[in-house]
């Protein structure tokens, strides 16, 4: 402060300092940059999108865990017997010829690779096996005969025998055995097979059983 002509003083001069002003003078305002409030919505929204989409993939992992583990994962086939059973001749009198057929059908969810098939019969007459794998459920050999033409084989083949059952398709094999005329019999026919996209060696078993009857004489 400093006194004028007339010996009064003069009023503080404030918010202007004497000298040049510089950066760091305490009386300089600095002017602060507006903050945008739709930026700060935008950023929310992504973080909430980007943890909507964690959990997303968290839940699904889990369901796919769920079904691997309550067996969704492991093929559907399903198996039915039909069993047919008739006297025999005159030569064999006490003794009755049955024959087990096993119906497979693959159900919807991948291919399986057939390994075994096989019926047990109890009880069956002296002499005759209680185990027979089924007729038919290994490949045959294909020989080129011509242009593009094959021919079907008598053997069995050797590099790749197992049968692959494709989702939907239905096949039948079929056995016979000889049984006595005056006793039931108990037939269990067991699938052994494994789906190709499982780790090697996994092997799956479906199974049915049924009770044949002896024939009355009318």
């Amino acid at each position: 402060m400093g006194a004028s002509e007339e010996g009064f003083l003069e009023p503080p001069q404030i918010g202007r300092s004497p000298g040049p002003c510089y950066a760091h003078d305490p009386m300089i305002i600095l002017q602060s940059t507006p903050v945008d409030p739709w930026g700060n919505a935008k950023a929310v929204a992504e973080t909430f999108k980007n943890w909507s989409e964690a959990f997303a993939w968290l839940c699904a992992g889990g369901f796919f865990l769920y079904k691997a583990f309550s067996g969704y994962l492991i093929s559907n086939l399903s198996l039915s017997l039909i069993c047919n059973r008739e006297r025999s001749t005159q030569e064999t009198y006490g003794t009755d010829y049955l024959v087990v057929t096993a119906n497979l059908r693959k159900g919807e969810r991948g291919a399986v690779t057939l390994h075994d098939v096989r019926a047990r019969v109890s009880p069956t007459v002296h002499g005759e096996p209680d185990s027979k794998v089924l007729a038919g459920i290994r490949r045959l050999t294909s020989n080129k005969t011509g242009l593009d033409v094959f021919q079907l084989g008598s053997a069995e083949a050797s590099e790749k025998p197992l049968l692959n059952l494709p989702p939907g398709e239905e096949t039948m094999f079929s056995g016979w055995f000889r049984v006595p005329s005056a006793e039931p019999c108990t037939i269990e026919v067991t699938v052994l097979g494994g789906w190709r996209w499982h780790r090697r060696g996994t092997r799956y078993q479906w199974r049915a059983s049924v009770v044949s009857l002896p024939i009355v004489d009318k």
